[in-house]
């Protein structure tokens, strides 16, 4: 199975892939690659800006890429999709990172700054960094402990809070709650949005609602929702259409540092409506 790179980069700038000139990307403008499936090959992206270059080592084996060579490559996300799709996200020049004066509470220094998502905070001591958080709110208290609420932009609009406190090694978190971004859900009003919605939830572990997608006769002839999403860290639409014409969503799989594996899930949907939208899921298969 031959690879095919699909190229898209948050700066605009032209590609040279193993030293020869491939064509220009940018945030909107996405450029397909075939590559070998086997061996090296060498990416590199010359932004239009002042930004540094930057030059990657892609390793293949059997058509895929290699997880542990992949997974050190920083400036770049990438997911594998099946039938041999690469998507690559060039991300942004890796800036300085510029803070304020930190304020101290007893040994600890404690740094914050405003940014475009919201509040970074930073703790350390001694030098040695402790805790590094950022969402759309961030809080140190007076006692020490850290509040941070991160909006997860998921399908139905999750967010979580979570309360980190001090301890001996560092800080640890003490409380996870769940929360809506815009204060009420945003409950699925399609059948591909309610397969996301249903895998979404059982991934942050909220079973009743990952239950309230599920058509009363879905535990017959599916596989529990728990173990399906057992040993995946995500779910999204299909990039590409699944093999075949059976509708599918994608669960994610991390196999290194930026590195995913989508496997598409199967799904069969009714028009039945309910408390959280207008489908229920009848049936989930991965095969």
């Amino acid at each position: 199975m031959q690879p095919i790179l699909l190229l898209r980069s948050l700066r605009p700038g032209a590609i040279y892939l193993g030293g020869r000139f491939a064509g220009e990307v940018d945030a909107d403008r996405e450029l397909i690659l075939p590559v070998a499936a086997q061996g090296v090959q060498i990416l590199e992206l010359h932004p239009y800006d002042d930004s540094v270059p930057l030059a990657r080592r892609l390793v293949f084996a059997g058509g895929v890429p290699v997880a542990d060579a992949w997974g050190g490559l920083s400036g770049i996300h990438a997911v594998v999709w099946p039938g041999g799709m690469v998507e690559v996200e060039i991300s942004d020049a890796p800036q300085i990172e510029e803070m304020p004066p930190p304020r101290m509470l007893g040994e600890l220094e404690v740094y914050e700054k405003d940014t475009e998502n919201g509040r970074l905070i930073i703790v350390r001591r001694a030098g040695h960094e402790l805790l590094r958080v950022a969402g759309r709110e961030a809080m140190l208290r007076a006692d020490g402990s850290v509040y941070v609420v991160e909006d997860l932009n998921d399908e139905v609009g999750h967010a979580r809070a979570v309360v980190y406190m001090p301890g001996a090694e560092g800080y640890e978190p003490v409380s996870v709650d769940m929360l809506w971004s815009n204060g009420m859900p945003m409950w699925p009003e399609t059948a591909e949005g309610c397969a996301v919605a249903t895998l979404q939830a059982a991934l942050l572990g909220l079973t009743g609602e990952a239950g309230g997608y599920l058509a009363p006769g879905y535990a017959l002839e599916s596989v529990p929702v728990n173990i399906l999403i057992d040993g995946y860290d995500a779910c999204t639409r299909m990039r590409f259409p699944a093999p075949g014409s059976e509708s599918a969503v994608a669960l994610l799989k991390l196999e290194g540092e930026n590195l995913f594996r989508a496997t598409p899930v199967f799904y069969r949907a009714s028009l039945s409506g309910g408390m959280q939208g207008s489908y229920k899921i009848e049936h989930f298969a991965v095969r």
